[in-house]
């Protein structure tokens, strides 16, 4: 079920020490999801989190809204996020405003620890068939109708941009980053879409403009 990546060394805090912030609408998901991350070790609530698990809004329409918010939060945060179904209307758009795992509502907590830790080793963690679709979506030419508003990076998007700034191969970022080259085409082809930038090029042109 994880998508594409490899394992690496986090040089930021140790799972267990995770700092985890919850945007989770209905009140007793909420109790439960956060008595169960803090039975692990997990640090719920305070500032500056590591990680951002979060309801997906509905309809699927109002997720870019929703992830603008987030990441103008806890700029620096990864995102979970939770739908009401694992089909590609829900998990395409948010993986291109920047959701690193996806997870059904009802995922158990197992499922859940799993995610958490593919994402803090570099990997986006969501079911491989719509992965695929979505990677192929997001090197497709944006939609005239795109909105500046959803230019938005993630960490891992700016190191990504600085790595092109460079001008590293996809394989030498994938080593600079330890994870797939796989993962790597991911984060190009959501910036791309994300800019609404036609090629590599033109985000190295961004990166050297714009302070990472």
């Amino acid at each position: 079920m994880p998508g594409a990546g490899n394992p690496r060394n986090n040089a930021r805090a140790p799972t267990n020490k995770l700092r985890i912030a919850l945007a989770i609408e209905d009140r007793w998901r909420k109790q439960g999801i956060e008595a169960f991350l803090t039975r692990e070790g997990f640090e719920v609530g305070g500032r500056r989190p590591h990680l951002v698990i979060a309801d997906a809004p509905r309809p699927w329409r109002d997720i870019p809204e929703a992830f603008l918010q987030l990441h103008s939060w806890s700029p620096d945060a990864d995102i979970v996020v939770f739908v009401p179904e694992l089909r590609y209307a829900y998990v395409e758009p948010c993986l291109r405003a920047g959701a690193l795992g996806v997870l059904h509502f009802n995922t158990e907590p197992a499922l859940i620890l799993r995610a958490i830790e593919a994402i803090r080793r570099g990997n986006i963690w969501a079911p491989r068939n719509l992965l695929a679709k979505a990677m192929r979506g997001l090197n497709e030419p944006p939609p005239k109708s795109a909105s500046a508003a959803e230019f938005s990076f993630t960490r891992t998007e700016r190191r990504v941009l600085s790595a092109l700034r460079d001008e590293l191969t996809n394989k030498e970022i994938a080593s600079l980053l330890d994870v797939s080259v796989a993962t790597v085409k991911f984060h190009i082809g959501r910036l791309l879409q994300k800019t609404h930038y036609a090629n590599r090029h033109q985000l190295q042109e961004l990166a050297m403009r714009q302070p990472l």
